[in-house]
């Protein structure tokens, strides 16, 4: 299918089409588009799930790293001694 839509393409911006062959060319676009459109959705759909993954992760890793800054703050200050 995509190499004669190639080729009926490459017929159509050089020597023209006929009305016969200008109507495959139409009829394989949308096909090809039937065909692309569900494999395409399942493509974003598990995009979409793997951005929403990243983005929990990216959120606990923050809360840990404020964790992890808050307690090396406190922890700084019990240890120093005071006015020096």
């Amino acid at each position: 299918m995509l190499r004669e839509k190639v080729e009926l393409l490459r017929r159509k911006f050089t020597t023209g089409l006929s009305s016969r062959d200008e109507r495959r060319l139409e009829y394989l676009v949308w096909l090809i588009d039937q065909i692309e459109d569900p494999a395409l959705a399942e493509s974003l759909e598990r995009l979409e799930q793997l951005a929403a993954e990243y983005a929990e992760v990216a959120a606990r890793v923050n809360d840990a790293a404020e964790k992890v800054t808050a307690a090396c703050a406190s922890g700084s200050r019990k240890g120093k001694p005071r006015g020096r």
